[in-house]
């Protein structure tokens, strides 16, 4: 009835314009999809990454805006039943990084003392989730290969060497 017709990109802009409106009205309940859903969808269309925005890559992968439609809710409800296998873990990092405030200040940060890698299928890539309560991973968790944490001081545990092997051989790729 609001879309108009089965559209994907309509969903997209109707669901921004609500979340537009809430925030110039301070309503503060009203939610899009999960913020990691970007992420999810370049890990399910098979992306490196997910700069595209999780309606282009949907819609590209299915063909049309219509079909897209439908694979958007098919994603969105496997994301939520989702359950991840932890495959390595890597700790005990001495690695920073900087970040920008709201002030526009540029601060320092730890990345977190215990990173888990995890996969939910066995799509290329991987997720890099915080296991340390009040430890966030910075902005980007979804990963393709993994050579940005084989680079870094930190202790890399293999936890299931089946999946590790299969992520490393993509890695290669």
């Amino acid at each position: 009835m609001y879309l108009g017709r089965k559209s994907l990109s309509g969903l997209r802009d109707f669901m921004n314009g609500y979340i537009i409106a809430c925030a110039n009205h301070n309503i503060g309940a009203c939610h899009g999809i999960p913020e990691d859903f970007h992420d999810w969808a370049a890990y399910r269309t098979r992306r490196g990454e997910s700069t595209a925005g999780w309606c282009h890559m949907i819609t590209e992968v299915a063909g049309s805006d219509e079909l897209a439609f439908d694979r958007f809710f098919k994603l969105l409800d496997e994301h939520a039943s989702r359950r991840p296998t932890v495959f390595a873990r890597f700790r005990n990092s001495t690695e920073q990084y900087s970040s920008w405030t709201d002030g526009q200040e540029a601060r320092t940060f730890q990345y977190p003392t215990s990173i888990a890698l995890v996969t939910y299928t066995d799509d290329p890539g991987f997720f890099a989730l915080s296991e340390v309560e009040g430890q966030s991973f910075p902005s980007r968790n979804f990963f393709h290969s993994l050579d940005w944490f084989e680079a870094r001081a930190g202790d890399l545990e293999i936890v299931d060497p089946e999946v590790f092997g299969r992520i490393k051989s993509e890695s290669a790729q």
